[in-house]
């Protein structure tokens, strides 16, 4: 049985409680797609963690959280030689609520990763614990606002044959600079074409994408040891570090230069 296997059938078991706690010490991983009866809230504390959902993909970056409502195919990786992920499971009765129903990630404060590390005494008990019960709806009363600091570190994906290639090729030459009518001429659509494709299978413009993609890229790198904001900039395609850390800002909530310092 892999441990994924083991993981989701330790899930299962703990039906009759309302939630339960698996922490793990990780080199670099895939899960298969799955999915939970219960809503599940990751936590990063080393290492940068993939969550594939449902025509998303999720970057978390190290002491960030992902929520995943109940019911949710996904799947999760890391290439990362060093993870360590934090997980807590809880009934749908008390993840209720818009916040709960949509899939997200977000930085977790001092106050959420000391409550989740907290959690560790009650790694993979299936019997029931009162003290574990009170402690663990109190930490997720706070999740909603915790949740609503939530950063954009995704991106779409789509099924679609003409627009796939495209979206490998952009993955795949991030440290390059293009831009949608270069694409255009590389693929053989007009730029009016593919900017529309982006717009109706991603709902983001092409820029908007590849800013996007460029920014997870550089957190990966962080995340594998980039300390160098300057060459980081460069590698993934950007001329200006000025305009690479605003970009940076804009979609993790912090420069890079933070992540380096917690990285390190």
């Amino acid at each position: 049985m892999t441990k994924q296997q083991v993981v989701c059938s330790l899930v299962t078991a703990s039906n009759t409680k309302q939630s339960f706690v698996w922490h793990d010490h990780l080199g670099a991983f895939e899960s298969e797609w799955h999915q939970h009866t219960k809503g599940q809230l990751m936590y990063a504390e080393k290492g940068c963690i993939h969550v594939d959902i449902e025509g998303r993909k999720l970057l978390l970056p190290g002491w960030y959280c992902a929520w995943v409502p109940a019911a949710k195919n996904h799947k999760v990786w890391s290439n990362h030689a060093d993870v360590y992920i934090r997980t807590l499971y809880f009934d749908s009765e008390l993840t209720t609520g818009k916040v709960f129903g949509q899939p997200c990630v977000f930085p977790a404060s001092t106050l959420l990763k000391e409550m989740i590390a907290h959690t560790a005494k009650w790694h993979k008990l299936l019997t029931h614990d009162d003290e574990e019960r009170d402690f663990l709806k109190v930490l997720r009363s706070i999740l909603p606002d915790e949740m609503a600091k939530s950063a954009p570190v995704c991106l779409p994906t789509t099924t679609d044959g003409k627009l796939a290639p495209v979206l490998d090729y952009v993955q795949q030459h991030l440290r390059e600079k293009f831009g949608v009518e270069d694409m255009a001429r590389q693929f053989g659509y007009s730029s009016r074409t593919l900017s529309r494709a982006f717009q109706q299978h991603l709902g983001m413009p092409f820029s908007t994408y590849t800013r996007t993609a460029r920014t997870l890229r550089a957190l990966e790198l962080i995340e594998q040891g980039a300390d160098n904001v300057s060459e980081l900039a460069f590698r993934v395609g950007y001329e200006s570090v000025s305009t690479f850390s605003n970009s940076f800002l804009e979609i993790c909530g912090k420069r890079p230069l933070e992540f380096m310092r917690v990285n390190r």
